[in-house]
Formats: C-alpha cells, sequence, structure tokens
C-alpha cells in the first residue's frame, strides 16, 4: 500500500481502490434513472464538502474517480469522500 494510504482500512475507503494514483469505484445501479439518482446524491455531498469527485454515468453503473487536484495527490479529503459516496449507494 502507497505511504499515504498506510492505516487505511478497507472500510475507510469503502467501495474505492487505489489505481495509478487515484482513488476509484464503480457502484452498480439496478438502471439508468438510479444511475441519475446516486450521481445527483453524490452531487449535493460534493458541494457541501467543496470536493468533487469525478463521473462517469453508464445504463446500470456510476464510476467514481477521486483525487485532490490542488495538490496532485490522495488526500483525506478523498478519503472521507469515498466513504460518503460508499454510504450513499448503500442507501438506494
Amino acid at each position: 500500500m502507497p505511504p499515504r494510504l498506510r492505516g487505511m482500512t478497507a472500510e475507510d475507503l469503502g467501495a474505492f481502490e487505489e489505481v495509478d494514483g487515484l482513488l476509484v469505484a464503480d457502484f452498480e445501479t439496478t438502471d439508468f434513472n438510479q444511475g441519475v439518482k446516486f450521481v445527483v446524491a453524490i452531487g449535493e455531498a460534493a458541494d457541501k464538502a467543496d470536493h468533487h469527485p469525478d463521473v462517469l454515468l453508464a445504463y446500470n453503473s456510476v464510476t467514481v474517480t477521486l483525487k485532490s487536484h490542488d495538490v496532485d495527490a490522495i488526500t483525506s479529503r478523498d478519503h472521507r469522500m469515498a466513504r460518503t459516496i460508499t454510504e450513499l449507494h448503500s442507501a438506494l
């Protein structure tokens, strides 16, 4: 595990894993409408946290990518947002 993620548990990262210096997760949705609702919920949480992920919406999935662009690295803000997004998906 990279030094910046040492001490992090799977629970801390939720559905996310590190891929090429990014936190990435693919979330399944039942259909496009559920995906849209999930993306809206992510957007609201991101605005509240002032930390915005990259989001890709497909018919039955949503892919979310996190990295703090201001420092070009994964930070605690990304960890918090990853956990929030995982919780939002669990609540669908």
